[in-house]
């Protein structure tokens, strides 16, 4: 009986960094935000899926002037999962829906200040692959800065971690907080139609208790003007690909992986704050996981939907 146990404990854990790698490489778990500056020689990204039939480009400028308010999201992410060694195939799906608040604030130093609460979470996933739900204790608030690239999040309140504490591959908030922060960016003060702009992510993130290098390039291209629930709204489309690897100990064992990711996105953004209104993105990536000289190979294609609900 407590070997069944075991084998089954280990089994969870197994699960839970297979499943925690490929929700990372489904997007940024981080973000650090480049200069903002056009890149006139990139090819514009191809939009995943038809544009809006009807684009206003007779605007010619935007300037940003963010909101500095709090704005409540939704997002549900739907993923098909794929094991992939030889004829020993095997297919699950998972969902995460998670809903939060998120403020953006300039700040006079030249720091943006983030700060924002996670409200609610709500997992579903096959038994195939599998994994755990979550169960964090929510609503789980946190506060960060943005400055000179990187993006440092801390916790602020948590009946099982210390007042501002650094979020780490120990706590459950790390993988629910990377919702937030991969539909999280920061547009230029001044656009013009057709602008292309780049931002880019290298931290370490959690696929379960391990930590991962991850590096994220993100390019982002300005169409211009279009309707959006009745109303001008920014459309932008967004490339991105990603690369990650890392490894722990698990029991007496080293696990190593490694893993990529490409996605494609569309944006509506306020014309005026620029703030999120709606995305929806497409990702494609795999991730191999080696282990007591056994090295097996997984694939997933996700579609990720956040919107705003203020």
């Amino acid at each position: 009986s407590t070997g069944l146990q075991v084998t089954r404990s280990h089994r969870q854990e197994r699960r839970s960094v297979i499943i925690g790698a490929l929700i990372i490489l489904s997007g940024c778990a981080g973000i650090s935000t480049g200069t903002g500056l056009p890149h006139p020689e990139r090819i514009p990204p191809e939009p995943p899926g038809p544009e809006p039939t009807q684009i206003n480009n007779s605007r010619q400028t935007w300037r940003i002037s963010p909101a500095n308010v709090p704005l409540k999201f939704s997002s549900i992410l739907e993923a098909d999962i794929m094991r992939i060694d030889g004829s020993n195939t095997q297919h699950d799906s998972i969902t995460l829906h998670t809903d939060y608040t998120l403020q953006i604030s300039p700040r006079a130093d030249g720091q943006t200040a983030i700060n924002g609460e996670i409200r609610s979470v709500s997992t579903r996933a096959g038994s195939a692959i599998g994994t755990e739900s979550l169960s964090p204790v929510l609503p789980l608030a946190f506060t960060g800065t943005l400055y000179q690239h990187e993006v440092h999040l801390y916790l602020t309140i948590s009946q099982s971690i210390p007042e501002s504490a650094e979020l780490t591959c120990g706590t459950t908030a790390q993988s629910i907080t990377s919702t937030v922060l991969r539909n999280l960016f920061v547009v230029p003060t001044d656009l013009t139609p057709g602008m292309i702009w780049i931002d880019s992510l290298s931290s370490i993130v959690c696929s379960g208790s391990i930590a991962m290098n991850l590096t994220t390039i993100r390019t982002y291209h300005l169409v211009g003007e279009a309707d959006y629930r009745g109303a001008s709204a920014l459309l932008l489309n967004r490339t991105e690909r990603t690369i990650s690897s890392g490894e722990g100990p698990r029991g007496q064992h080293i696990i190593r992986i490694t893993g990529e990711g490409s996605g494609k996105s569309v944006i509506y953004a306020d014309p005026v704050t620029g703030s999120l209104l709606a995305i929806t993105t497409e990702n494609r990536s795999t991730i191999s996981v080696q282990a007591s000289g056994r090295t097996e190979h997984f694939s997933q294609v996700s579609k990720e939907v956040t919107t705003r609900s203020n």
